[in-house]
């Protein structure tokens, strides 16, 4: 049998969700059945080395990090986005990725972020006879009420989505969303859950920790400087247990990406009332991350928005209480009081909500016991519905 060649394309300025699930797409994919490539950026190449061959990776070069100095790469982006640089250099490489695609014969090309989907929607379909597929990660761009700023507009999201062969979403809440606004999708649009690498979990049992009011509470947030995680709500929330809760025996963890020129950094540094409290650890490549997950109480996902948060799932895997904002995501996912507990997306919410399952020890421990028998997606299981998309795409029966 013939192998089909698809190139992932994904052009980032480093790991995050959405990137973890091309890891994990390429750690699990039949290689029998598949020839896989990869179209990408400087930035990135690091994580793939080891996952695609090196004749097969196109990288365009670099389109985040110009420079080592902090500070004038932080400038640099500034200008860039201003003035939509990223876009142009972008499609300057078109040439070369069509010939990428010509040189390799590639069938399938499969786009997971927004510039992704913009490169992607560059090339010909029609002159190489290719197939494209874009995975839709999260509700920024589909939900107009979320004010965060995004790399393409609305209007132009939805125009490049409509262009593909197929979509794919992370979630049933998405898939409802996108076919909401885009109803012209609906007969090539289909939920391909996100899921868990189970061999990233051999090394790790289920944590049976117990937490009481008189031992030292570990919470977790693993959203770094990320607006969209909602870090900043968070570190007002810890505030209020500290100053006027009166809490002493709580810490909390921040993992993710960080930049000390950053204003998340700055609000967590120069806080002297929870300095004591705190651990700033930053982005820890994963899975060297759940080894944190493993050592924590309470993971804390104060969230705007989330397609469907791979973070919940390993914390649910390791058996751990989950503490998520009322959003449609962790609504579907977190049954109040059975295997985690929501609060409005304000600080003083949190803040009662960190108080009340920390006051009751039976409740806490009741919700760690559940999770460790959650039931959980993983990639060697996920990763045949993508193989049988990819046959079916082919084969013209989409």
């Amino acid at each position: 049998m013939q192998k089909i060649k698809i190139s992932f394309v994904l052009l980032s300025a480093g790991m995050g969700g959405a990137e973890q699930v091309v890891v994990n797409m390429l750690k699990n994919i039949d290689r029998t059945k598949f020839d896989i490539y990869l179209i990408t950026n400087d930035e990135m190449l690091l994580y793939f080395t080891s996952l695609v061959k090196k004749e097969k990776i196109l990288s365009i070069g670099k389109l985040f990090k110009f420079s080592k100095n902090t500070f004038i790469n932080k400038v640099i982006n500034k200008l860039i986005t201003k003035i939509d640089l990223r876009k142009i250099l972008i499609k300057s490489k078109k040439n070369e990725i069509e010939n990428f695609i010509k040189k390799n014969n590639i069938q399938i090309l499969h786009s997971h972020l927004m510039y992704d989907l913009y490169a992607t929607n560059l090339i010909n379909k029609q002159k190489f006879n290719i197939k494209t597929i874009y995975t839709v990660h999260a509700f920024l761009n589909l939900d107009q009420s979320i004010n965060i700023y995004t790399v393409l507009s609305h209007d132009d999201y939805i125009s490049l989505i409509k262009n593909n062969d197929y979509i794919t979403t992370v979630s049933e809440l998405l898939t409802d969303l996108t076919i909401e606004v885009i109803p012209d999708i609906r007969d090539k649009c289909t939920t391909i859950l996100n899921a868990l690498d189970r061999k990233d979990f051999l090394s790790f049992s289920h944590s049976q920790s117990s937490s009481n009011g008189h031992q030292k509470i570990e919470l977790l947030f693993m959203g770094g400087e990320k607006l969209v995680k909602g870090g900043n709500i968070l570190i007002d929330a810890f505030e209020i247990l500290i100053k006027k809760f009166k809490y002493t025996n709580l810490h909390l963890t921040i993992l993710g990406p960080l930049n000390e020129s950053s204003k998340f950094y700055k609000l967590i540094t120069e806080n002297k009332t929870i300095a004591s409290y705190l651990s700033i650890v930053g982005f820890v490549e994963p899975p060297r991350h759940l080894a944190y997950i493993e050592k924590c109480d309470i993971m804390i996902l104060p969230s705007y928005t989330e397609g469907m948060p791979l973070a919940m799932f390993e914390g649910l895997r390791l058996g751990k209480c989950i503490l998520a904002s009322k959003i449609p995501t962790f609504k579907h996912y977190i049954e109040e009081g059975e295997n985690g507990l929501l609060f409005d997306l304000d600080p003083k919410s949190l803040a009662m909500t960190i108080d009340k399952i920390t006051q009751n020890h039976i409740l806490l421990e009741k919700i760690k016991d559940n999770n460790r028998i959650y039931p959980i997606p993983y990639w060697d299981e996920i990763i045949k519905e993508y193989e049988d998309l990819y046959f079916k795409i082919i084969e013209g029966n989409q």
